[in-house]
Parts: C-alpha cells; sequence; structure tokens
C-alpha cells in the first residue's frame, strides 16, 4: 500500500505523545509506502521548520532517508 501523507498529520506524528506517532512506527517497521514528490516535501518543510524547528525538519528528513534505505518504502512520485 502507498500513501500520501497530510501535512496536518505529519506534524502531529512526530511527537511521541500524540497518537499518530504510530503512523511513523508503521511506515519505519515496513507496513506501508510513503509517497512523496519535491512539492509535499516543500509544503511539510514550510509546517515544520516554523513550528519545531530546522533541527526537528532535517531530523525527519534523515528519517525519511533511513526508512528509504533500510526498508525501500519511500516512493517519489
Amino acid at each position: 500500500m502507498v500513501v500520501c501523507i497530510d501535512t496536518n498529520v505529519v506534524l502531529p506524528m512526530l511527537s511521541l505523545r500524540h497518537p499518530f506517532s504510530r503512523i511513523l512506527d508503521a511506515w519505519m517497521d515496513g507496513h506501508f509506502s510513503l509517497a512523496v514528490s519535491n512539492e509535499i516535501l516543500t509544503e511539510y518543510e514550510e509546517i515544520i521548520r516554523p513550528r519545531i524547528g530546522a533541527a526537528r525538519w532535517l531530523d525527519f528528513l534523515s528519517l525519511l532517508q533511513l526508512g528509504e534505505e533500510l526498508n525501500g518504502n519511500l516512493v517519489r512520485i
């Protein structure tokens, strides 16, 4: 299954205390593939950087790369 996650879901998904964090766990465990494009990543960045900082944005990008390398479950569209 390939999923594109809405920006409104990505931000709370990054909080370990939020129920949406299970979405990130499921993706890292290989339960689904995440679809992203340059436009989607730009939108994610526009939301994440101002709210939780540049360092956290870079952490998220690193996590996407790690998931792609380990599980091959990042689909670039």
